[in-house]
């Protein structure tokens, strides 16, 4: 070594991705219930005042939108396109085991949506289709964006 050279850098390198689990977790759950959840609500009442809802009447409000197949649809994909991305920010955290937390993140998001949907009766007032879909999104759209990031 001479010290009388600089040091060579290469400075377009950039590094190994880090390997952080239990930030991927729950940054993972952070978004896929606690965003999800919020985005949904949102979205069920700008949807609402958009059709002219009357608020003041809550089984009626909760009928109608328990009855739009346009709010269904919308709610899920929304879903799924949050869940997708929690499933990214779960990937990007941890390289080369990009699936395997991406099901555990949807596990435990699964396990705690269910109490959930029991507590507020959400299998008897919503349709069937629409309760098993939304589960089915749980898993699908968390494992396909972690296993996207590690495609990319």
């Amino acid at each position: 070594m001479d010290v009388y050279k600089t040091p060579k850098a290469d400075l377009s390198a950039t590094g190994e991705k880090q390997f952080k689990p239990v930030r991927a977790v729950l940054f993972g759950l952070g978004i896929s219930i606690i965003l999800a959840s919020a985005i949904s609500t949102i979205y069920g009442i700008v949807l609402a005042l958009a059709l002219g809802l009357d608020f003041s009447n809550q089984e009626a409000f909760e009928s109608e939108l328990t009855n739009n197949l346009l709010f269904q649809i919308g709610d899920v994909v929304i879903s799924g396109l949050i869940l997708y991305f929690a499933g990214r920010v779960v990937g990007k955290r941890t390289p080369g085991k990009e699936v395997k937390y991406g099901i555990i993140v949807s596990t435990i998001t699964f396990a705690i949506y269910l109490p959930l949907f029991f507590a507020t009766d959400t299998f008897s007032v919503w349709p069937l289709w629409y309760n098993l879909l939304g589960i089915f999104v749980i898993f699908f759209a968390i494992i396909l964006g972690a296993k996207s990031y590690a495609t990319s």
